[in-house]
């Protein structure tokens, strides 16, 4: 093994061990709070977080994809004097919109929250969450940063103090605020994000001025124009993607409670059918995603890098293995989420509505993370682009569906919507994906073989241990870690069988 797959599959394990932990105690955390300010009160902070997405994507501008790309870039040629000041101009940039995106948030508030969201219990909510968009935009360059230089260390601290310091916030407000009603407790919930963002934005700071402080100092020449177009140029189509297709999704989170009104559900009825999908059912589903999605990202730099170097069979085999351990890990939480999907209702949310909705989105998993890692690659090879119109295409078509489904489906029929649209989203990025990677899939192995594994896990454990309607956590987790370890079962021995084939047919 190369010390460059060494560090990778290091630098992988360190950020995603520490984004499974958080992103499990975030769910947990979620389930208490949900439960403490109702379906309502999680309904409205879903719309808020709908308008509040466009914002954190205009503050951003696609500067995360710019920074680690042009750092990932210059330190692969040795360069570390250019990969300080691309460091320099993305945080111009960052304040920039940052500041642009505050602003028109702040003032926007009682226009997006009663004519956008149709209901102005959100405008204090939108307005106090317009102060924290500098911050976030500074912290996410220097996370890019730290991506692409191997400070995964300094990463993984922060976003656990960030995660920290955000329940803690945020459970605190809440407790105060729960008794006044949905729209105190929406305000407690964006207050405690804000301070948390602000708090992450200062302990990335301090620690960038403490290395460069050690290094001698940061760069002192006056801006480059030829930095300034390199980053407009990878930022930008990212950045027009990401305003087209946050737009697209506010209009259309916008219009998913009223849609589901039209199905025969009073306003605040379909409110909370809207809290149960996408404020409770859709983070449990998402949840290993917190394994794979930092994973994910590092692929940007290492493809880059690779790109640069004109290093194409290596590229075409590194694709060829993080799709098949996609797929394999997608399949393997598809079959967790579906098997247990009920039980995870009841203990969370004692809900068998967020269970039923567990079990329909898991089915959505391996597209969607399939979808996730084929973008990082085609970013890293220089396809923002193509990436941009897809995402375009995938935002109109939600809505198109939206409209058409959930009138006569209910809130079920968002889940559909997320479906379809994941599977369009899906097939065009792997197509270019092929063609970029002459990458050529094997889907007996990559595919058919964990499905039949994941089937055969299902038959034998529920043969030895019957499914219950309510469980323990105890019992849930045990059943989970039986169905893991059976399908892990499957799929280590099929694959030896495979191999060994193989050979002798050789």
């Amino acid at each position: 093994m190369s010390p460059n797959t060494r560090a990778f599959l290091r630098s992988a394990a360190t950020l995603s061990l520490t984004a499974t932990a958080l992103r499990a105690a975030s769910v947990v955390f979620g389930a208490a709070v949900a439960r403490r300010v109702g379906a309502e009160a999680m309904g409205l902070f879903s719309l808020v977080g709908s308008v509040s997405g466009f914002s954190v994507t205009l503050a951003v501008s696609g500067v995360y994809l710019a920074v680690t790309r042009m750092v990932a870039e210059a330190l692969g040629r040795g360069r570390e004097g250019e990969a300080r000041r691309a460091l320099r101009h993305a945080l111009l940039y960052a304040l920039f919109f940052g500041s642009v995106a505050t602003v028109s948030l702040f003032f926007l508030a009682p226009l997006l929250g009663g004519r956008v969201l149709r209901d102005a219990r959100t405008v204090p909510s939108l307005r106090l969450f317009s102060l924290s968009l500098c911050p976030v935009a500074l912290a996410t360059v220097w996370q890019g940063w730290c991506t692409a230089a191997g400070r995964v260390r300094r990463l993984a601290v922060g976003q656990a103090a960030e995660q920290c310091a955000r329940m803690l916030l945020v459970w605190r407000l809440v407790s105060r605020a729960a008794a006044s009603g949905a729209e105190a407790a929406c305000v407690a919930l964006v207050a405690g994000g804000a301070l948390a963002d602000g708090l992450s934005c200062a302990y990335f700071a301090l620690g960038h001025l403490l290395e460069f402080a050690v290094k001698g100092g940061g760069i002192k020449e006056k801006p480059s124009f030829s930095i300034i177009r390199r980053l407009f140029r990878i930022a930008g189509p990212v950045a027009l993607s990401a305003y087209v297709r946050s737009a697209l999704l506010a209009v259309e989170h916008a219009l998913i409670p009223s849609a589901v009104s039209r199905h025969g559900r009073t306003r605040k009825q379909a409110l909370s059918d809207y809290g149960e999908l996408q404020g409770m059912a859709l983070p449990v589903v998402l949840f290993p995603g917190a394994l794979l999605y930092p994973a994910a990202g590092l692929l940007i730099p290492a493809f880059s890098e690779r790109c640069v170097r004109g290093e194409r069979e290596s590229i075409r085999r590194l694709c060829g293995r993080v799709m098949e351990a996609t797929l394999a890990f997608s399949v393997l939480c598809l079959l967790l989420f579906a098997a247990c999907s009920r039980p995870l209702g009841r203990l969370l949310y004692a809900s068998d509505t967020a269970g039923r909705y567990i079990l329909v989105l898991s089915f959505v998993l391996p597209v969607m993370f399939c979808d996730h890692v084929a973008d990082c690659m085609l970013k890293g090879l220089g396809d923002e682009v193509w990436c941009m119109w897809v995402n375009i295409l995938d935002a109109a078509l939600s809505i198109f569906l939206v409209l058409l489904l959930l009138p006569r489906m209910g809130a079920v029929g968002y889940a559909v919507v997320i479906i379809i649209a994941e599977i369009v989203n899906f097939s065009l990025s792997f197509w270019r994906l092929e063609r970029r990677c002459d990458y050529r899939p094997a889907p007996a192995r990559h595919l058919v073989l964990p499905a039949l594994c994941a089937l055969f896990a299902y038959l034998a454990v529920t043969a030895l241990w019957p499914p219950a309607p309510s469980a323990g956590v105890c019992s849930l987790v045990v059943r989970m870690t039986a169905l893991s370890g059976a399908y892990l079962l499957f799929l280590f021995g099929f694959s030896v069988l495979s191999a060994r084939r193989a050979s002798r047919a050789r």
